[in-house]
């Protein structure tokens, strides 16, 4: 199912049913076993264990977790996909958190050939194993210079890491003219399927995480989506 679409049954879900049926464990075991079978305790459980979870427990939960129930390209709405793509800067980029590898391939359609562009995520691609753009690395221990990178990007990735704040300063780190940043606009509740951490309804939380020195940035909702941009 295409982000397009799920973004609509989110606000649905986020916005018009009660919490106090958005946060029913009794209904949301019903719901999550149905569609996600055996792996339904994973879910339900999440929020509950999330204190004593390291890094690499939450890599084994999305390794057991992936697909479980949408098998999509990309988490990416398409209308944010177009903005990314006119905002990019520089012939180096990079896309932290990469996923399947769908956004790193559109650029390199789109982008010009002079472009060198690169994919990181704990998880690599599968079949892209052994391409040289493809890392595999954390968010929080990127294996790159300071300011290598002309435009970072990462999408649908931050709203995953315990240590938020330890990702966002590797991100600044290796960027050096424009740091893209997407994440979802969702409501905070106890039982989701996407396995979030921090949830963001509000622009102003966004802001308070990222802080911004001066006036150099921008941020805009896009079809259910946060766009955030840093430009140095």
């Amino acid at each position: 199912m295409k982000r397009d679409i799920t973004v609509i049954i989110n606000y649905i879900l986020d916005n018009l049913l009660p919490p106090f049926i958005r946060d029913s464990e009794f209904l949301s075991k019903i719901l999550f076993k149905k569609i996600l079978g055996y792996k339904y305790k994973i879910f339900i459980n999440f929020k509950k264990n999330i204190r004593n979870l390291t890094d690499n427990d939450l890599v084994e939960i999305y390794k057991l977790t992936k697909n479980s129930h949408l098998n999509r390209k990309t988490d990416l709405n398409s209308h944010c996909v177009k903005k990314i793509v006119q905002e990019i800067e520089g012939n180096k980029i990079i896309d932290v958190g990469c996923g399947k590898g769908y956004l790193v391939e559109v650029l390199k359609k789109q982008c010009s050939p002079q472009c060198l562009i690169f994919g990181v995520d704990i998880l690599l691609p599968e079949g892209e194993k052994n391409r040289h753009e493809y890392i595999k690395a954390s968010i929080l221990n990127l294996p790159f210079r300071d300011k290598e990178f002309d435009t970072v990007i990462c999408a649908h990735t931050l709203e995953h890491i315990i240590d938020i704040k330890k990702a966002i300063s590797e991100l600044r780190r290796i960027c050096k003219k424009k740091l893209i940043i997407v994440l979802p606009c969702q409501r905070e509740y106890k039982y989701t399927f996407d396995l979030h951490i921090h949830f963001f309804p509000y622009d102003y939380k966004i802001l308070n995480l990222f802080r911004p020195k001066n006036n150099s940035f921008t941020l805009e909702k896009i079809a259910g989506d946060w766009l955030y941009i840093e430009n140095y």
